[in-house]
């Protein structure tokens, strides 16, 4: 009787932990934090037009490659709003006091946008690079193509 209940007990912890392990591996495959990511070395700075926003750029390099990681500081706060894998060049500028364009990809900050290439649409329409907040995005890659 023991033996049976001690196999139960094994077999239930088992169960408990597997499951534990698929929704990680789902949460982590599946949503994607932008904040996240690594810092990497910095690598220069372009303010905004009024000079209230700065873009800093930073380049990631590990075993696995090269990235490129693009935050704005506004007010002290910085937040993740590009991530770009596969490459360590990087061009940027302000195109308008709202809108910086990173490797030829434009990024509303005013709306929120983000670029995240790990996210190529966006499941919950959050602004990423095919969700519907940021359509002119969209427009100019295809104008671009």
């Amino acid at each position: 009787m023991k033996k049976n209940i001690f196999f139960i007990i094994v077999y239930a912890l088992t169960l408990i932990i597997s499951a534990v392990n698929v929704a990680i591996t789902i949460k982590d495959n599946l949503f994607f934090d932008i904040n996240s990511l690594p810092q990497g070395n910095y690598s220069y700075s372009v303010a905004s037009p009024t000079g209230d926003k700065v873009l800093n750029i930073y380049v990631v390099e590990n075993s696995l490659g090269a990235a490129v990681r693009g935050e704005i500081v506004s007010g002290g706060v910085a937040k993740n709003v590009f991530w770009q894998t596969d490459t360590a060049a990087v061009a940027s500028y302000w195109e308008n006091n709202d809108v910086v364009n990173v490797n030829e990809l434009s990024i509303n900050i005013a709306q929120g946008a983000v670029y995240d290439c790990r996210r190529g649409t966006s499941l919950f329409q959050e602004g990423n690079l095919g969700g519907l907040a940021a359509p002119e995005i969209i427009n100019n890659l295809q104008e671009n193509q």
